[in-house]
């Protein structure tokens, strides 16, 4: 009898041990590290400068920044293009003013590109002309805007056309 305990006894423990292995077996730590980061909601950055900086047939032209927006919106106003590939150049810089680094980018939408071709050069460099600009504190990103006719109107009234460009900054 006592031997049947024994052997009882050492068959449940490795019952358990067997059922102890297994479960751990099955069983794994999971561990998850990170850095999170906010955005800055206070960023200032503003167009700073807007002029016109080609104007090869003397179009009526005038570029600047919409004051009732504090700055916020540019304003391109171009009257009297009136032969194919009649063009108007315009320069907008970009000024953050904010105490942390921020890229800033641009979308471009054009409504009428039958009529209008709206050409933005974001960089000096073609091959970063849509990258971000990346602006440390007190630096400035400038760019043009080229609006050019794309074939001539068939109307004395010639063409309107709209055309947006979004600026977006984003705090890093």
């Amino acid at each position: 009898m006592k031997k049947r305990r024994t052997l009882l006894a050492a068959l449940l423990v490795c019952a358990l041990l067997v059922v102890g292995v297994g479960y751990a077996a099955t069983q794994a730590d999971l561990s998850v590290s990170g850095v999170v980061q906010t955005n800055p909601t206070n960023i200032d950055v503003y167009f700073s400068e807007a002029e016109i900086i080609e104007n090869p047939d003397n179009i009526e032209a005038s570029a600047c920044t919409d004051l009732a927006t504090e700055d916020m919106d540019l304003v391109l106003r171009v009257i009297g293009l009136q032969e194919k590939d009649d063009y108007v150049t315009a320069s907008y810089t970009i000024q953050n003013d904010s105490d942390y680094t921020v890229d800033v980018s641009y979308a471009l939408t054009n409504n009428h590109p039958a009529e209008f071709s709206v050409d933005v050069v974001w960089a000096s460099e073609p091959a970063n002309n849509t990258k971000p600009a990346e602006l440390a504190p007190g630096e400035s990103h400038t760019f043009t805007v080229r609006v050019t006719l794309a074939s001539t109107p068939n109307t004395t009234a010639g063409y309107n056309a709209d055309f947006y460009i979004a600026i977006l900054a984003t705090g890093k």
